[in-house]
């Protein structure tokens, strides 16, 4: 309880205990480095790919290494939600790999007349729609 209360108010201990979500297959492009910076082989990935489902990596337009080691796969149907914002912090590794920067951020910032501080969520679709989510005041 004392870690979960402490990693909730502080981004850095929360990024050292739950990590980030990592792209290990990004627009249906198998991303080698992040499998091996992750100890991950590829007969975890295809076995893992079996288990949800799917024959052939072909089908994948996405797969996300997520901060509890399990990995999320989507198809090339699914539209996937990328979140840039957490809770006030920039995703800055989702922000790079999606094509944009902390320019294009200011600027979606400011067209919600937002500061960065008053984000909960905000996320980026696949056809570039935006969705924000503002911090409630709760006491």
């Amino acid at each position: 309880v004392a870690i979960a209360a402490l990693k909730n108010r502080s981004t850095r201990l929360k990024r050292v205990v739950e990590g980030n979500s990592v792209y290990i297959i990004y627009k249906g492009r198998l991303r080698q480095r992040v499998l091996l910076e992750n100890r991950i082989s590829i007969n975890e990935l295809l076995t893992e790919m079996r288990i949800q489902g799917y024959a052939d990596i072909a089908e994948i337009e996405y797969g996300i290494l997520e901060q509890n080691g399990k990995i999320s796969l989507f198809d090339k149907s699914a539209s996937l939600a990328h979140p840039i914002v957490i809770d006030g912090e920039v995703n800055e590794n989702a922000l790079t790999e999606l094509g944009y920067s902390m320019s294009w951020l200011n600027k979606q910032l400011a067209r919600e007349n937002a500061r960065l501080s008053d984000i909960f969520l905000l996320e980026v679709l696949d056809d570039g729609e935006v969705k924000l989510v503002r911090r409630e005041n709760i006491k």
